[in-house]
């Protein structure tokens, strides 16, 4: 049984559940929810868009998992309470140099500025979760375009709470074209991306891009259950994502394991 306390629900958000539940009667909508192996999933509603955030596709990379490959979720039960924002990974985020012609220190700060986190959420070495936004009336059977995000910042720091999805699905589903965007969170820095002999011996070098790798293959195992298809999976990213997402493309000679 997959035990992590933040799998489960509070107390407060459980009573919140049960409410929705009794009072839908009443016209007052109960909270979404998707079934991933023996769990239920319980996410959010804001306009167009249902979010499912910080859904864990590893175990938690600590004690005898640090600094080794991420090792994915056997299965899932219980009731998983993905309505707050994911924890990001263990930010390191270097000063800004002074000593720059003032055009150039001011492009620096804006930079930083976007690509900070815009959304506020805790960190932790447990951070290597998932998020999934879809259209609100999404199926199973519906088979929508997949977009998975993988965010930039140097491979040192950013989190999911960057980019989140709602505009772009929201904007998809007024198109008429909807689609699904996900977006995993992966080690940076010293915990993602440790170098040396030792760690080259080991196998264990660039372990943020095995994160992404295994929250790929979760989205090839559980996407469906969204109403994704995983064969119609596009991944992108700006700056250090869009570096990852053209190494997920080349690794393994251009396996894309689907």
């Amino acid at each position: 049984m997959f035990s992590r306390s933040f799998l489960f629900v509070q107390l407060a958000v459980v009573l919140g559940v049960v409410s929705a539940v009794a009072s839908s009667t009443s016209g007052v909508p109960s909270l979404p929810t998707v079934k991933l192996d023996q769990a239920t999933v319980v996410g959010s509603t804001n306009g167009l868009v249902t979010s499912f955030m910080g859904i864990p596709f590893a175990e938690a990379p600590v004690g005898d998992l640090r600094l080794r490959l991420p090792k994915p979720v056997s299965g899932y039960n219980g009731t998983i309470n993905a309505t707050q924002p994911a924890t990001q990974c263990i930010q390191l985020i270097p000063p800004i140099r002074t000593d720059m012609p003032a055009e150039m220190l001011k492009d620096m700060e804006t930079y930083v500025g976007i690509s900070a986190s815009s959304a506020p959420a805790p960190q932790s070495e447990d951070c290597l979760n998932i998020n999934v936004q879809i259209p609100v009336h999404a199926t199973p059977a519906d088979n929508l375009p997949v977009i998975v995000l993988i965010f930039g910042g140097g491979f040192t720091e950013g989190s999911t709470t960057q980019m989140p999805g709602d505009a772009v699905v929201a904007r998809s589903v007024q198109l008429g074209k909807p689609v699904i965007f996900v977006a995993m969170n992966y080690r940076l820095h010293a915990f993602g991306f440790l170098g040396g002999k030792e760690v080259k011996e080991e196998g264990v070098g660039n372990l943020g891009l095995h994160d992404q790798r295994e929250g790929l293959r979760w989205v090839q195992k559980h996407i469906s259950a969204f109403g994704g298809d995983p064969k119609k999976v596009t991944i992108w990213g700006p700056s250090s994502g869009a570096i990852s997402a053209a190494l997920q493309m080349v690794t393994n000679g251009g396996d894309n394991e689907q």
